[in-house]
């Protein structure tokens, strides 16, 4: 077991010889991935969203969950492959049919899609109950985008030129994450404290 005092101003440092001493891969976090733009009303195509990295490392999706139902945190579950580089990324299709999926394309299909009338999207982590983001909207107008402007930030905007798998204006400087944790941590044992461990 590794034990972590949340004190100690080396404590990534522990970690990441952690890691390399038991050979496991890790994710940044708390992950620095948006929900960052997206159109629920559309005259022609499917509803659709986009997920966007505002951090300076590549994400890997894999086993994370996307919902329109934050009740429901597990409605759909990414597959293998799934990444999102620095400052990139990922198109989502919420045209209710689950794929197929192709992580070579850079787009992913869901299993569910966006109500005109407004509704939520989410992002969990492989648990299925931390949230990484989270947006509530409200009616949309046809062929007009919703999202983060700029990227990544608290600030919402409409968009008559949606921008699906681009910037929302100017690119934004990209930031450092959170410490690192390991991919399958139990929250119970690696929680805010004097002493936590892992194992």
């Amino acid at each position: 077991d590794l034990v972590l005092n949340h004190a100690d101003p080396n404590i990534e440092e522990q970690i990441q010889d952690w890691l390399s001493a038991v050979n496991v891969t890790y994710n940044c976090g708390p992950m620095c991935v948006y929900i960052n733009e997206w159109m629920a009303s559309r005259l022609s195509g499917s509803d659709w969203f986009e997920l966007y990295n505002a951090g300076r490392k590549t994400v890997n999706l894999t086993g994370y969950y996307l919902t329109d139902n934050l009740t429901t945190p597990t409605q759909f579950q990414i597959p293998d492959g799934y990444t999102i580089p620095p400052g990139g990324f990922l198109l989502v299709w919420a045209d209710s049919s689950g794929g197929p999926n192709d992580p070579a394309t850079g787009e992913l299909h869901v299993n569910f899609s966006l109500k005109t009338s407004g509704e939520s999207i989410g992002l969990y982590y492989p648990d299925g109950v931390t949230l990484v983001d989270g947006i509530t909207f409200g009616a949309q107008t046809t062929d007009v985008s919703e999202g983060r402007s700029p990227d990544g930030t608290p600030t919402r905007a409409f968009f008559t030129s949606p921008t699906p798998g681009a910037p929302n204006g100017d690119p934004q400087p990209l930031v450092d994450c959170g410490p690192t944790v390991v991919n399958d941590y139990a929250p119970d044992r690696f929680s805010p404290g004097s002493g936590n461990s892992m194992e």
